[in-house]
């Protein structure tokens, strides 16, 4: 068995997709200990030319799979058909417009030795668009409550950049919701909870770049509709696993999605056609985590969820909450959390 399977996801790269290659093979971890699953996902342009001709010229020990698909299916199948094909003990996604450094699978395997427990690890990334590094953090961190996580503190909230094990994945059954967007933070919210520990090193390890003709912001110019729908597909993920572990990180990430898509929602009023129906469905959604923080015995969770969005369809209030959420986090959410625990320990 191989100790980490790279996956890496292609689709109209050709620009970037060399320096991804490069970075994987010049990995100073044991070579023969890595296989690299490229996925096709019948992209368009030179892009797997590129690879097979870096693939062609390597000599080293390290395996690599190919695998195409007919037709084009999104960047969470090309993930799923990774996940199917993957043998290691460890998975790591890295987008392809994107890559790591030398030594980062080094130094997160060297965390695992020093953790043995972890079933997720790791590192810090370097974000190229604001040229910061995207986890304040000196030192590494364990963490068996992974509330916290889920509230963004210590955590990436992505699929890239983290050492995860295979184990964890199949014993979930874990795979990545197709055909939508923002498929990241649905992976985070039905993994994070369930590993036994999770660690994080400070080095950074991966270099992040947004891709300007990147699904995303092609989503916001063309698919406005599909992805308030896609919001609200998520959200409605996330309530039918809020009671199971981690409570209340999932109920504040819960409460920040839904930020997020009344702030879409309301700057894109006039591209929606079916306005009326995400307003219902939103106030349906606020009414769950409401009804769910009480019925858990989180009231100050619960009153901070109410003060925090009402009205519900308040551009200007969702707007000032996501600009101030670090504050909010600081000084709400975080002694929420202390309140509530304290409630909890007294009413046992």
């Amino acid at each position: 068995m191989k100790d980490v399977s790279i996956i890496i996801p292609i689709y109209n790269v050709e620009k970037y997709v060399a320096e991804c290659i490069n970075s994987v093979i010049s990995q100073t971890y044991d070579h023969s200990k890595i296989e690299c699953i490229i996925v096709d996902d019948c992209s368009p342009d030179r892009s797997m030319d590129i690879v097979n001709e870096i693939i062609s010229n390597y000599n080293g020990e390290m395996t690599f799979i190919t695998q195409r698909h007919e037709a084009n299916r999104g960047l969470s199948a090309s993930r799923n058909t990774g996940l199917d094909i993957a043998s290691g003990k460890f998975i790591y996604f890295i987008d392809s417009d994107d890559y790591i450094f030398d030594n980062t699978l080094a130094l997160l395997m060297k965390a695992y030795g020093q953790y043995p427990d972890a079933e997720i690890i790791t590192g810090n990334a370097f974000d190229e668009q604001h040229n910061y590094n995207l986890l304040k953090s000196n030192a590494t961190k364990s963490f068996k409550n992974t509330n916290y996580l889920l509230l963004g503190e210590n955590w990436i909230l992505t699929a890239w950049n983290s050492l995860v094990k295979k184990e964890l994945i199949d014993r979930r059954c874990l795979r990545f919701m197709e055909g939508i967007y923002f498929e990241d933070n649905l992976w985070n919210y039905n993994l994070l909870p369930y590993a036994s520990k999770v660690v994080t090193i400070p080095d950074v390890t991966y270099f992040y770049r947004k891709n300007e003709g990147g699904i995303m912001l092609a989503a916001r110019r063309e698919k406005v509709e599909k992805c308030c729908k896609d919001y609200i597909t998520i959200l409605q993920n996330f309530m039918e696993t809020l009671d199971r572990p981690a409570f209340v990180g999932k109920s504040v990430r819960s409460f920040t999605m839904l930020i997020n898509t009344i702030d879409y929602l309301m700057s894109n009023k006039s591209q929606i056609s079916n306005f009326n129906h995400y307003e219902m469905e939103l106030k349906k959604i606020r009414s769950q985590i409401f009804h769910t923080m009480m019925r858990k015995k989180r009231p100050f969770l619960a009153l901070m969820t109410l003060m925090s969005f009402h009205p519900l369809l308040n551009l200007r209030k969702a707007r000032w909450y996501r600009h101030h959420y670090n504050i909010i986090h600081t000084f709400f959410w975080k002694p929420a959390l202390v309140v509530d625990n304290i409630y909890n320990f007294i009413s046992r």
